[in-house]
């Protein structure tokens, strides 16, 4: 499986996987925004893993941590009920607008996934897993992960 490599805001997030909640990198992310809001934990009841959620629905993102480190970070393109429409959806891959981009497009830039589905491209990156999910043939979010359940 060739690997794909993601540049841009989406990459920042992918280097930050596995990062500790007080990682200072993760500290400066979390200051960049005063809309940032930490959820109480909770335990996966299948897996036994402690989570801890911290978002910004203004800002449309969701940052994940899985035992105290991040697992996964998404990012609202389109907007859902829970989360607003980030406002930077041009910045997130370089070389592709998520406001107007297809499926298509995607696969355009960034080449064929490693897996896709009805409603989702999977592309493996270097030590982190990126789903692209799509909405009536639009971008919805995106997702970078550490591809754990």
């Amino acid at each position: 499986m060739t690997s794909t490599t993601i540049t841009g805001e989406l990459g920042r997030y992918a280097e930050l996987l596995g990062a500790a909640k007080d990682d200072p990198r993760v500290l400066e992310l979390l200051q960049a925004s005063p809309h940032f809001r930490e959820a109480a934990p909770f335990v996966d009841p299948a897996s036994g893993d402690e989570w801890i959620v911290i978002e910004s629905a203004a800002d449309g993102i969701r940052l994940q941590f899985r035992g105290g480190a991040l697992a996964k970070a998404s990012v609202e393109v389109a907007g859902s009920a829970q989360l607003d429409a980030t406002t930077g959806p041009d910045s997130l891959i370089d070389g592709l607008d998520l406001r107007t981009a297809t499926a298509d497009a995607v696969v355009a830039r960034l080449g064929q996934p490693s897996k896709r589905g009805r409603t989702a491209l999977q592309y493996a990156t270097a030590g982190a897993t990126v789903t692209i999910a799509f909405l009536h043939g639009s971008v919805r979010s995106v997702t970078v992960s550490d591809g754990k359940r």
